[in-house]
């Protein structure tokens, strides 16, 4: 469904209310690619290792956010902008969809031999009710729901942030890309180093030098080189926060209801994410600039950071200690 509202936008839009309300479509069809799937194959598939599988596994949205803008530049370069909806509406179709239903195996834990649902899946865990009543469920969702705004609101308004540096329109695009491939660092690393180090320590080092990037960005003045590096940690930052919310939600809430309770985490950090880039454009129409919401940016990390250390040690679950 998600890739054929991509070809009925190329095939079907004749003016603005269809537009938006394909789009509407697609966003709901959309559920179905998001981490809750694939995660919780994958949370239930690994316990030593879960933290690269993971970190493998998102590393796939970094990977395409660096070669999929290219991809639909040519096509509307060469076939115009109906025809790159559905080169854009193949990639789901006729990639994503057979992969997972050909190569992906069925869940042990959902079917027995002869297909029957299984009741009992044979894992540790609280329920949504007994999450939601802990300090660190709340701690977990402000902390990624802050580091959420903070890191759209900067990537999301990194071009015109960049032009009003004093970079061209091109330059700032060119400089832009290296997002993708520092997301796809970000994510591999911290997959790496959860399975040996705490999670919120990881997220720690992972999340300041994202602090420093905001004031490099609201200052303009550094040059190209600091400029780089500071987009190149905002990627990092924004590749952990995806990898370590889905790992955290695993280990301090168990295998049980995993799914659920990511969900209900995926949600306040998709608030934090969603209200980011308009705040941020709001911003630079009163101030006349982007550097107070770059600083508060700073600012949300840095409580980010904080929350997420409190969490405390993991439980311990008896189906986690092979």
């Amino acid at each position: 469904g998600f890739g054929l509202s991509f070809v009925a936008l190329g095939l079907f839009t004749t003016s603005l209310p269809v537009f938006y309300g394909l789009y509407f479509t697609m966003g709901v069809l959309a559920a179905g690619t998001l981490p809750m799937t694939f995660t919780k194959i994958l949370t239930n598939a690994f316990t030593a290792r879960r933290g690269i599988a993971i970190g493998l596994a998102l590393s796939g949205t970094g990977f395409c956010a660096f070669t999929v803008p290219i991809y639909a530049a040519v096509l509307i370069e060469e076939f115009g902008w109906r025809i790159a909806y559905i080169g854009l509406g193949a990639l789901p179709t006729l990639l994503a969809l057979p992969l997972a239903a050909w190569l992906l195996p069925p869940d042990p834990e959902r079917s027995g031999s002869n297909g029957a649902v299984v009741v009992d899946l044979g894992h540790e865990g609280l329920t949504v009710a007994e999450a939601i009543r802990t300090w660190q469920y709340w701690a977990m969702g402000i902390a990624f729901g802050l580091a959420s705004a903070a890191a759209t609101g900067t990537l999301g308004n990194l071009v015109p942030i960049l032009v009003d540096d004093g970079y061209t329109r091109v330059q700032a695009a060119e400089m832009a890309a290296s997002f993708g491939i520092s997301l796809v660092l970000g994510r591999l690393a911290v997959g790496y180093l959860v399975d040996y180090l705490w999670g919120p320590l990881v997220a720690a080092l992972f999340l300041a030098p994202a602090v420093f990037s905001t004031i490099v960005l609201a200052d303009g003045g550094w040059g190209t080189s600091w400029t780089l590096a500071a987009i190149a940690a905002v990627g990092i930052a924004t590749g952990a926060e995806f990898d370590l919310a889905a790992y955290l939600c695993s280990r301090y809430f168990g295998r049980r209801n995993f799914a659920s309770i990511y969900a209900g985490q995926f949600v306040l950090f998709a608030l934090g994410g969603a209200s980011a880039t308009a705040t941020f454009g709001a911003a630079h129409d009163h101030f006349g600039s982007y550097g107070p919401a770059l600083l508060v940016s700073g600012v949300g990390f840095v409580l980010c950071i904080l929350l997420l250390l409190s969490m405390g040690r993991y439980p311990v679950w008896a189906d986690e200690r092979a």
